[in-house]
């Protein structure tokens, strides 16, 4: 895939991995991380699910922390990196099993459909099947991982659970060495929140502290290249909608 190869064990997953092999599954992801990492570049990828990201993201950078709380999630996580032991790159990566969120202190997840599907979320907890999960601040993993000029590239993809956490942010957002692709699930918020009266309104009370806290000073865009403004953002959120699932912040 784009030059890169690595071991996985498929399971379940057989017809996924097939996908990513062929350049299918997320070609668009791929292309960004080879516009922003390089090997100067520090990569935090949470929610990094079973690796496929992770496994190439470290074959490209410096070095790729991997933060991914279901635990069934990180038991095909751990057991993919362990089948690339030999590679010279796998010791570019640190695997932990907790989440990232803005208060530090254990979370409880829900799967949507089973653990490990890759849909685990805070928005949630009353799903049939939950965990509790340890955290970590995203500033304390930047603080501990990262020298003061190193390049960053974050990877936020945790299911809704961004919608929560982003508006928490604002210096991290803002500091120019840290790339940001954050992928938006208002699907998932919208599941949430209902049918009934009131939902739209909820939506809005949830979107309009992320778009207070973005950094319109940086370049934001979607995925397509599309730039983000802040006019055209709440002129769609007072129609009750996100234009976007995906931000890019550089």
């Amino acid at each position: 895939m784009r030059g890169k190869s690595f071991h996985v064990s498929p399971g379940r997953f057989d017809g996924f991995w097939a996908r990513v092999a062929d350049g299918r599954w997320e070609p668009e992801s791929f292309e960004l991380f080879d516009r922003f990492v390089d090997e100067q570049t520090t990569v935090i990828d949470f929610g990094a699910w079973i690796g496929p990201t992770v496994l190439y993201l470290a074959q490209i950078s410096a070095k790729t922390l991997a933060f991914e709380a279901d635990p069934e999630a990180y038991a095909l996580l751990a057991q993919n990196l362990h089948l690339n032991a030999g590679k010279t790159w796998h010791d570019r990566i640190e695997a932990h099993h907790c989440g990232i969120h803005h208060s530090g202190l254990p979370i409880t997840l829900g799967a949507h459909k089973q653990a490990g599907d890759s849909m685990s979320s805070v928005l949630m907890q009353g799903s049939d099947t939950t965990w509790q999960v340890p955290t970590r601040t995203l500033q304390d993993v930047i603080g501990a991982a990262c020298g003061p000029d190193e390049k960053v590239f974050v990877k936020m993809d945790i299911e809704g659970g961004e919608f929560e956490m982003l508006p928490h942010l604002g210096p991290l957002l803002n500091d120019p060495r840290i790339t940001f692709y954050i992928s938006m699930h208002p699907g998932i918020l919208r599941q949430s929140l209902g049918e009934g009266p009131g939902s739209d309104e909820g939506f809005r009370d949830i979107i309009a502290p992320i778009i207070d806290v973005l950094p319109f000073s940086r370049r934001i865009e979607r995925l397509d290249g599309h730039a983000l403004n802040e006019a055209w953002l709440r002129k769609a959120l007072g129609r009750g909608r996100l234009p976007t699932h995906d931000i890019i912040i550089f």
